[in-house]
Protein backbone atom coordinates (compact mmCIF):
# COMPACT_ATOMS: atom_id res chain seq x y z
CA UNK A 1 0.00 0.00 0.00
CA UNK A 2 2.77 2.46 0.92
CA UNK A 3 4.51 2.02 -2.44
CA UNK A 4 1.31 2.84 -4.30
CA UNK A 5 0.57 5.77 -2.04
CA UNK A 6 4.01 7.27 -2.64
CA UNK A 7 3.42 7.05 -6.40
CA UNK A 8 0.24 9.10 -6.12
CA UNK A 9 1.27 12.58 -7.31
CA UNK A 10 -0.90 14.47 -4.84
CA UNK A 11 0.28 12.44 -1.81
CA UNK A 12 3.11 14.82 -0.96
CA UNK A 13 0.95 17.87 -1.54
CA UNK A 14 -1.90 16.59 0.63
CA UNK A 15 0.44 15.37 3.35
CA UNK A 16 2.34 18.67 3.35
CA UNK A 17 -0.86 20.71 3.45
CA UNK A 18 -2.19 18.68 6.38
CA UNK A 19 1.07 19.13 8.30
CA UNK A 20 1.07 22.87 7.64
CA UNK A 21 -2.61 23.21 8.52
CA UNK A 22 -2.05 21.46 11.85
CA UNK A 23 0.99 23.61 12.59
CA UNK A 24 -0.88 26.80 11.74
CA UNK A 25 -3.55 25.98 14.33
CA UNK A 26 -1.11 25.34 17.20
CA UNK A 27 -1.55 28.81 18.78
CA UNK A 28 -5.37 28.59 18.69
CA UNK A 29 -5.79 26.82 22.06
CA UNK A 30 -3.67 29.54 23.70
CA UNK A 31 -5.77 32.30 22.14
CA UNK A 32 -8.96 30.54 23.26
CA UNK A 33 -7.63 30.02 26.80
CA UNK A 34 -6.66 33.69 27.03
CA UNK A 35 -10.14 34.68 25.87
CA UNK A 36 -11.97 32.36 28.29
CA UNK A 37 -9.89 33.45 31.29
CA UNK A 38 -9.53 37.07 30.12
CA UNK A 39 -5.87 36.77 31.06
CA UNK A 40 -2.47 36.12 29.55
CA UNK A 41 -0.88 35.20 32.88
CA UNK A 42 2.15 33.01 32.40
CA UNK A 43 3.02 34.29 28.94
CA UNK A 44 6.38 36.03 28.79
CA UNK A 45 6.93 39.17 26.75
CA UNK A 46 9.92 37.52 25.04
CA UNK A 47 7.74 34.63 23.89
CA UNK A 48 5.16 36.96 22.34
CA UNK A 49 7.83 39.02 20.58
CA UNK A 50 9.71 35.98 19.27
CA UNK A 51 6.50 34.22 18.21
CA UNK A 52 5.18 37.28 16.37
CA UNK A 53 8.49 38.15 14.74
CA UNK A 54 9.20 34.56 13.71
CA UNK A 55 5.78 34.02 12.16
CA UNK A 56 5.86 37.42 10.44
CA UNK A 57 9.29 36.77 8.89
CA UNK A 58 8.29 33.24 7.89
CA UNK A 59 5.13 34.50 6.18
CA UNK A 60 7.02 37.30 4.41
CA UNK A 61 9.59 34.77 3.21
CA UNK A 62 6.88 32.45 1.90
CA UNK A 63 5.20 35.36 0.09
CA UNK A 64 8.36 36.57 -1.63
CA UNK A 65 9.75 33.22 -2.73
CA UNK A 66 8.32 30.53 -4.89
CA UNK A 67 6.87 28.70 -1.90
CA UNK A 68 3.74 26.66 -2.61
CA UNK A 69 0.45 28.40 -1.90
CA UNK A 70 -0.27 26.18 1.11
CA UNK A 71 2.83 27.58 2.86
CA UNK A 72 1.62 31.14 2.28
CA UNK A 73 -1.95 30.37 3.41
CA UNK A 74 -0.91 28.53 6.56
CA UNK A 75 1.69 31.16 7.40
CA UNK A 76 -0.99 33.84 7.17
CA UNK A 77 -3.36 31.83 9.38
CA UNK A 78 -0.69 31.25 12.01
CA UNK A 79 0.42 34.89 11.94
CA UNK A 80 -3.19 36.03 12.33
CA UNK A 81 -3.72 33.89 15.42
CA UNK A 82 -0.40 35.01 16.93
CA UNK A 83 -1.38 38.63 16.32
CA UNK A 84 -4.63 37.96 18.22
CA UNK A 85 -2.57 36.59 21.11
CA UNK A 86 -0.24 39.62 20.94
CA UNK A 87 -3.31 41.86 21.07
CA UNK A 88 -4.63 39.97 24.09
CA UNK A 89 -1.24 40.33 25.75
CA UNK A 90 -1.04 44.09 25.14
CA UNK A 91 -4.62 44.65 26.33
Amino acid sequence: VTGHLMEWRMYGTVLGFLALAIESTLPMPQAWNNYIHQSTNGLRTELIIAWTLGDALKTIYFNYTTSPVQFVMCGMIQLSVVLVIAGQFIK
